[in-house]
């Protein structure tokens, strides 16, 4: 009797049980002319005698598939696992009609099919589990509009379950306010998926808004719920829909009893269907061509002269343009005033003026004053010495003078004030008038830091591209590497926030194109591919205060104030090893700069900077310890934001108790200044890991604050009076740890870890989990923690895996320790009084 035997599917690469007459019948024809007894199908493979090429109708890879002549016929032949009655994958029976399981194609009731029988591989080999958890697609969700379009197209996201039978519930996490613009609505799904719809509800205004969208699913096996946030980020560029009128403003004067009224020229520069005036004072009237085209000249005029001298009346005309369902409005200013008829008098349109120019660029345009005055003339009386003011031909009411910037050598940031005088007389009667001028000289565009600058290789990012001058009024063009992003509108004057794809390992220069900035710091974005690393202990004696993973370089710098040295570790050749530590005198803090170039080391009274990139390791002096009116007088701690700043805290001497209040600065890393700001008890803070905020607080107790580095302004957390403790933040910032309490990115208080230690607690860049480190007798000891579950207000995140280490950081107990993760989650390093402890984690 023959046996059943494998044989290769050729059109499907994949291998069947068959029935070993098949191969009998298969041998017993070799012998013979094979191309009489086999079939070849049209793609040109060939199925094995007693199989017959059949047209899966694009439900299998190339549409074709080797299947017995009986399968498709509806019923269940010798050799057949199934028959559906077609030839057709995907819809619960093969199209050969064998095992559902292992075709590569998934059927209902299927988490997966990757066409083996192997667990491991992502797939079980049952196709009921689809190893790795839950599968969100797209993970994140960008849409882009333009202000006023129409509404842009639902964009449908799919969950696929990791177990058959799983339900999806979908909205929003506590503590995340439903935004107006976005609304949900579900879709279909099946025992292995499920689907809904996000729907954009507004393209106005313009201007960027992000959200996350809560997805939980419901295990039908066990009690247990998993959550994903959703990313969502909604782009609305403006629309270059515009309107324009000039001169902006308008004054008339006209003498009580006057029969001639005065009127004047209007210009209106528009793009859209039309313009027209929608609005004015009573006491004028507009008129313009009933079909105006661009530029469309209007003239106001001054319709009643009847109100009595001393009569002062204002008013706005106002025109428009539409485009479709928008609109966009411009207003001239009017200034109505009444005199007796031998009153001397003067007044100017604009009132004010304001100029605007980039340091070392191009002169500002010029800007006309309007002069209507009773006087025999006007004249200019004085201006600032960066004006050049030139007068009409001949200055009869009303006159135009024009004022126009003649220098841009100011320094940027700064602003120059000063007042244009204007006089009219009439028989030896002077009257003055003065128009105030300020001129605002901005920075030159420049980029200054990315961050954070650096990215995993194969995975996107939001980077934050950091500088002065940016904000331009119009919309920028960034490269990276030799990627183009344009056009991109400016968060504000010092950030542009952008979404970069997934890119392989190497330097991303950031450069600014239009407009062309200053070339200074070279700013880049630098991708790695993390290193897999092995669980290693490494003897190294010596208390540390602070760990710093360059990933980088894949080097660890560990701060011991008590050795007065920075401790150095390097990974080579696949291992860890200790290097000759960094000697520094009377050190207390060290950390990553901005741009990862160098350390920023503190030592007690001078704030350091240590090259990373010329192998020498010297500490260079950039700023010394402020005098101060109280006891401090060292420096203690330093925080890294994304923009170049460094939140420095200060301390006592070691001559007074440790906690007292003490400054706290900003040190800028370009200028080397220091900029004073709050004072702290025994200050601590931590930053997110993009930079992007700075946690910080005293350890006696008192407010938590909160400072948004990308807007450079600074809060108060509600939760306050409690004792602040290291913290750890997540990659943005939406799981915070202060101690073992957890907080949003607003320091709003969710619950805690049951972790007995404070000090050793880490939160993982992707807020998905945290750990805890402790020692005892046995070795040292990690806790997972799951921060992505739902609990009450003020409960306790679930213990989710423990790990024990065979080494201990520490010789004895309660000693400092600190921790700190790699930027792919993937392994931690825990420092300690004798070891050095690099431990891979799931």
């Amino acid at each position: 009797m023959a046996r059943d035997v494998a044989v290769a599917h050729p059109a499907r690469g994949l291998i069947r049980r068959v029935p070993g007459w098949w191969l009998a019948e298969l041998i017993a024809l070799a012998s013979g002319c094979l191309h009489e007894a086999s079939q070849t199908c049209r793609d040109g493979s060939l199925c094995p005698v007693g199989l017959v090429c059949v047209d899966t109708a694009n439900t299998t890879a190339g549409s074709r598939i080797c299947a017995a002549g009986p399968c498709g016929n509806g019923r269940l032949d010798p050799g057949e696992a199934c028959d559906d009655g077609n030839n057709r994958s995907g819809d619960g029976c093969p199209a050969d009609c064998t095992r559902p399981c292992g075709d590569g194609v998934q059927d209902p009731g299927e988490a997966c099919d990757d066409g083996n029988h192997d667990d491991g591989d992502g797939c079980s080999a049952d196709c009921h589990v689809l190893e790795g958890g839950l599968r969100v697609s797209p993970p994140s969700v960008t849409v882009d509009a333009t202000e006023g379009d129409p509404l842009p197209a639902a964009i449908e996201v799919t969950a696929q379950f990791a177990y058959v039978g799983d339900s999806l519930l979908v909205g929003y996490a506590p503590g995340v306010v439903q935004p107006t613009w976005l609304s949900i609505t579900s879709g279909p799904s099946t025992a292995t998926t499920a689907a809904f719809e996000l729907h954009i509800g507004d393209t106005a205004p313009p201007g960027e808004r992000a959200t996350s969208v809560r997805l939980t699913i419901r295990h039908a096996s066990s009690t247990g719920l998993e959550t994903f946030d959703l990313p969502v980020r909604y782009r609305v560029a403006p629309s270059d829909l515009a309107v324009h009128a000039t001169p902006d403003s308008a004054a008339f004067i006209v003498a009580e009893g006057d029969i001639a009224l005065p009127s004047r020229q209007v210009s209106v520069d528009f793009n859209g269907d039309g313009v027209a005036p929608i609005a004015a004072p009573s006491w004028l009237t507009v008129t313009g061509s009933p079909a105006p085209v661009n530029p469309a000249s209007f003239t106001l005029a001054v319709n009643d002269g009847s109100f009595a001298a001393g009569t002062m009346l204002s008013g706005d005309v106002v025109f428009a343009t539409p485009r479709g369902s928008l609109q966009r409005r411009a207003s001239v200013h009017i200034d109505y005033r009444v005199v007796a008829p031998e009153a001397l008098a003067i007044a100017a349109a604009p009132a004010s003026l304001t100029f605007t120019a980039v340091t070392g660029a191009a002169a500002p345009p010029p800007q006309s004053v309007d002069l209507t005055f009773t006087g025999a003339s006007v004249v200019l009386v004085s201006a600032p010495p960066w004006l050049t003011v030139s007068a009409p031909a001949s200055p009869a009411s009303p006159a135009t003078y024009t004022a126009s910037v003649n220098t841009t050598g100011f320094a940027g940031g700064t602003t120059q004030s000063g007042e244009l005088v204007f006089g009219t007389a009439r028989d030896g009667v002077e009257e003055t008038l003065a128009i105030p001028v300020a001129y605002d000289v901005r920075f030159a565009p420049e980029i200054q830091f990315v961050g954070p600058y650096l990215g995993l290789a194969g995975r996107g990012g939001t980077l934050y591209v950091r500088g002065r001058g940016l904000d331009t009024g119009h919309p920028v063009t960034i490269r990276i590497g030799d990627t183009t992003y344009d056009p991109v509108t400016p968060d504000n004057d010092t950030v542009v926030t952008l979404s970069y794809p997934a890119l392989p390992e190497g330097r991303y220069p950031v450069t600014l194109v239009d407009p062309p900035g200053i070339v200074s710091t070279s700013p880049e974005l630098v991708i790695v591919t993390p290193p897999r690393f092995t669980y290693q202990a490494i003897a190294s004696a010596g208390p540390r205060t602070r760990i710093v993973y360059d990933a980088e370089r894949q080097a660890i710098y560990g701060v011991n104030p008590y050795d007065q040295q920075i401790d150095h570790f390097v990974y080579e050749s696949g291992s860890w090893a200790a290097r000759p530590p960094l000697i520094i005198p009377r050190v207390t803090d060290a950390a990553m700069a901005t741009d990862g170039r160098a350390l920023i080391v503190l030592d007690r009274v001078t704030i350091n900077d240590m090259s990373l990139t010329d192998g020498r390791f010297v500490a260079v002096p950039r700023a010394a310890f402020p005098p101060s009116p109280s006891d401090c007088e060292l420096f203690s701690q330093a925080t890294v934001a994304n923009d170049g700043e460094v939140l420095v805290h200060t301390r006592i001497s070691d001559a007074v108790p440790e906690y007292w209040s003490c400054t706290a600065y900003f040190y800028n890393m370009l200028d080397h200044s220091l900029r004073s700001i709050e004072s702290f008890d025994g200050g601590l803070s931590g930053a997110t890991g993009d930079g992007s905020r700075i946690y910080a607080g005293g350890e006696t107790g008192g407010e938590y604050r909160v400072y948004d580095m990308l807007t450079a302004t600074g809060s108060v957390s509600d939760n306050t009076g409690g004792a602040f403790r290291p913290v750890s933040a997540s990659r943005e910032g939406s799981r915070v740890l202060v101690g073992n309490s957890v907080f949003d990115r607003s320091l709003h208080w969710f619950g805690d870890l049951p972790f007995h230690s404070q000090d050793a607690v880490l939160v993982s860049q992707d807020a998905r989990r945290a750990y805890g480190y402790f020692d005892d007798d046995a070795g040292g000891h990690i806790e997972v923690y799951d921060l992505t579950v739902d609990i009450e207000s003020g409960g306790v995140y679930p213990m989710i895996n423990a790990i024990t280490t065979a080494d201990k950081a520490n010789r004895f107990p309660h000693h400092t320790i600190r921790m700190i993760g790699s930027p792919d989650d993937s392994t931690l390093f825990i420092i300690g009084e004798t070891m050095l402890l690099v431990v891979p984690v799931p």
